[in-house]
């Protein structure tokens, strides 16, 4: 499943190193949300992305995850584009070359 309105950083075909090292902290993050929470509810709203992954939203505790992992600098909000693309590769890599 993948998050509703939110873009982590990759960790399978990551564009830098910087982006891997926050793509692990990122899940890292959200599997301890998970496995501290007392409450979990996932709110699927019947779409799918491009990959045919359910797109959901996730809570724990009451609390939107995608908003905590954005609030701790761990994602960005999604917007779709390459202008958007280039925004999330300069976030998350710098002002370095994408890798090939």
């Amino acid at each position: 499943m993948r998050l509703v309105g939110i873009d982590a950083p990759e960790v399978s075909e990551p564009r830098c190193d910087a982006e891997r090292t926050t793509g692990y902290a990122a899940r890292d993050r959200l599997r301890d949300l998970i496995a501290t929470s007392v409450t979990i509810e996932i709110a699927d709203r019947g779409e799918r992305d491009k990959y045919r992954r359910p797109l959901v939203r996730l809570f724990v505790d009451g609390r939107d995850a995608g908003d905590l992992l954005m609030n701790e600098g761990l994602a960005v909000r999604w917007r779709p584009g390459s202008k958007a693309w280039n925004e999330r590769f300069r976030h998350w890599c710098g002002n370095t070359s994408p890798a090939s």
